[in-house]
């Protein structure tokens, strides 16, 4: 008994967790949630989602990504809020914010629209539907 309690102490996620890692991701996981729906909408091939990363990748916002996955988009934003680059860094965050989504909805449920799909947590926030997922997936 005592060690199922222990269990369920550490593999529970921690009620802050934040960043990256949240189990569950929501319109207020996003600076702008409207700029997230145009980037599920807009970027539906891997390499339209590539086209889009290629700033984010060679940018201001590849210095902070490790500090988004582990802190909340509220507690690293001071830290860029006065650069000249935080529209962009803000961007990057929600175009990985919405890649979570992808990867989440694909795994569980893509091409699928079955009774299932509409109660997990996990799918698409963006249309709430689970057969418009974009082709993010990478090439082999």
């Amino acid at each position: 008994m005592l060690s199922i309690l222990l269990a369920s102490f550490v593999l529970a996620p921690e009620a802050g967790a934040g960043g990256f890692d949240k189990w569950r991701i929501t319109p207020e996981s996003f600076f702008d949630y409207t700029r997230a729906e145009r980037y599920w909408a807009e970027l539906r091939t891997r390499d339209q989602l590539d086209a889009a990363w290629e700033p984010c990748d060679a940018g201001a916002y590849k210095a902070l990504q490790d500090e988004f996955r582990w802190r909340d988009k509220e507690e690293v934003e001071p830290e860029f809020a006065d650069s000249p680059d935080a529209e962009e860094i803000r961007a990057c965050y929600d175009l990985q914010q919405t890649y979570w989504v992808f990867d989440n909805a694909w795994r569980k449920c893509y091409g699928d629209p079955s009774h299932w799909t509409e109660r997990d947590h996990l799918s698409n926030i963006f249309t709430k539907s689970c057969d418009d997922v974009p082709d993010w997936r990478q090439k082999k």
